[in-house]
């Protein structure tokens, strides 16, 4: 079903913009579970049913009952930090999104307006 074949590419010197592009970061499944964090996309899956089915305990004791799976809900939620790689570099000042460059795919893709 899958090809496990989608190599990944850096442009490092993309005409008009100061960063480079990185393309095709999951282009296999390999990649695609390791970004998630999963032995196989089915799991995510699993996760996203376990999600949509959980009831609110009617009681105390089916909410004692409930707490693991409360836990487990609670370790999805964002993590804040207050230092790391997603903080080395936050542009503030004049910040636009035009300075991203935009992939254009196909000839007569949008690409960047």
């Amino acid at each position: 079903m899958y090809e496990n074949n989608g190599p990944a590419l850096l442009f490092e010197n993309v005409s008009g913009y100061k960063m480079p592009v990185f393309a095709n970061a999951f282009g296999t499944m390999e990649r695609m579970c390791l970004a998630l964090e999963v032995n196989d996309l089915d799991e995510t899956g699993a996760r996203i049913r376990k999600l949509m089915e959980f009831e609110a305990p009617s009681g105390l004791w089916e909410g004692i009952k409930k707490l693991p799976e409360v836990v487990e809900l609670t370790s999805f939620a964002p993590k804040y930090v207050r230092s790391g790689p997603c903080k080395e570099v936050i542009l503030k000042d004049k910040f636009s999104l035009d300075d991203f460059p935009v992939l254009k795919c196909w000839p007569e893709d949008g690409g960047a307006s």
